[in-house]
């Protein structure tokens, strides 16, 4: 036994001093947490203790500014991002979302989509519905106003005091045309059109009155948006792949601003740093946990063969 302790004994040291070099280097990647001063006394500063605080929590502001333009250079690419968005799968998985979405409103009648109050089951509709309202009592306005409708409706109002005059009897119609009241309010029609595009405009212009409008669109009965207008099956089909095909057209025009404006690296070195360096050091223990085990095994291995060595040189130079 005494003839193997000097071959046994460098070796077992030799791996113990190397697993437990490697293992305490390891852990002063991540500690102590802060500096530490020696006969620091009141108001003294003291000796700062070599390697302390550990090296990440004293470079930790360097590494997130590492990582975070690691992340916008090599990782959240223009290139890289394009190419994951043209994947059919993710371009599938837009498309059903966007077909779930529109399915949803689809099946909402016009009161129930834009309804006012803040249960409405889309409220930013309903802001939508508010900006855009006046702009489309505008363009009906401008419609009726337009020489060759406003022709159309004196046409019709004409016509209209025609078929009223049809419908009163001799003694009546003797009396309208005695005073030339038919006459007269033909002759004003243009007046009386004029006068109907104003009040029109200003009836719809009221908040009472577009809420009417749209409660009377989703009254009792009424149909869903989908059967309204025919969007169902493989319409509504092609218009959600239309609609997914155009946001992707937009997305991918708009993919270096997008970046540009996120501000990948800053973002990435923001959150690091808001991070506790106790999270930080658990977040690359269990990503990098194995590695270590590894690192302090080869440790022990590389110290074992440097006793052994050790140990076969001390044989030689005794013989000699």
């Amino acid at each position: 036994m005494m003839f193997l302790l000097p071959w046994l004994l460098p070796p077992l040291v030799g791996a113990a001093i190397g697993y437990l070099t490697n293992a305490v280097a390891i852990k002063m990647l991540f500690r102590p947490l802060k500096e530490i001063r020696l006969f620091a006394g009141k108001g003294g500063k003291g000796i700062k203790l070599p390697f302390t605080p550990g090296i990440l929590p004293r470079e930790r502001h360097k590494l997130a500014s590492s990582i975070g333009a690691m992340v916008e250079r090599e990782l959240l690419t223009e290139e890289i991002v394009r190419e994951r968005l043209r994947r059919e799968s993710v371009r599938e998985t837009v498309r059903n979302s966007i077909g779930a979405l529109t399915a949803n409103l689809l099946r909402l009648s016009p009161a129930e989509l834009f309804r006012a109050e803040p249960q409405g089951a889309y409220p930013a509709l309903s802001a939508l519905t508010e900006a855009v309202w006046p702009r489309l009592v505008d363009s009906l306005t401008a419609f009726l106003g337009k020489p060759d409708i406003r022709r159309e409706l004196e046409g019709q109002g004409k016509k209209l005091v025609e078929t009223a005059m049809d419908e009163l009897s001799v003694f009546q119609r003797f009396f309208v045309e005695a005073g030339n009241y038919d006459t007269a309010i033909q002759e004003r029609m243009p007046r009386i059109v004029d006068d109907f595009i104003r009040r029109m405009d200003t009836l719809l212009r009221d908040g009472k009155m577009r809420g009417r409008v749209l409660s009377a669109l989703g009254e009792e009965g009424s149909q869903g948006l989908g059967e309204l207008l025919n969007l169902q099956g493989e319409v509504k089909e092609g218009l959600d792949r239309l609609i997914a095909d155009r946001l992707f057209e937009a997305v991918d025009r708009q993919i270096g601003p997008i970046l540009s404006t996120l501000d990948i690296k800053t973002m990435v070195e923001e959150r690091i740093d808001s991070l506790e360096m106790i999270r930080v050091e658990k977040i690359v223990l269990d990503v990098m946990a194995n590695q270590f085990t590894w690192i302090n095994l080869f440790g022990g291995i590389l110290g074992a063969l440097i006793g052994f060595f050790q140990a076969l040189l001390s044989h030689f130079m005794a013989r000699v």
